[in-house]
């Protein structure tokens, strides 16, 4: 089952969601534009049994387009 996102903001600092599955606060550990990388840390929020998640997205060019790869790091 896919993730469902009904809103999300961002506040310079944390990127805030909300869903079915909850609120989650993301602390934003890097937002660099040159290496097209997000990565994230929820800080609050994250579903049971999980005790730390650090999600990392990357952009690659990729012929005409783009390949994303997320990498999430979880641990119970």
């Amino acid at each position: 089952m896919a993730a469902v996102v009904e809103e999300a903001y961002f506040d310079g600092g944390h990127r805030h969601l909300s869903g079915p599955g909850g609120k989650p606060k993301s602390f934003v550990v890097t937002q660099d534009d040159t290496l097209r990388r997000f990565r994230y840390r929820v800080v609050e929020g994250l579903p049971e049994p999980a005790e730390f998640h650090l999600g990392t997205i990357d952009v690659f060019a990729d012929g005409d387009g783009s390949r994303v790869i997320y990498s999430p790091r979880t641990a119970r």
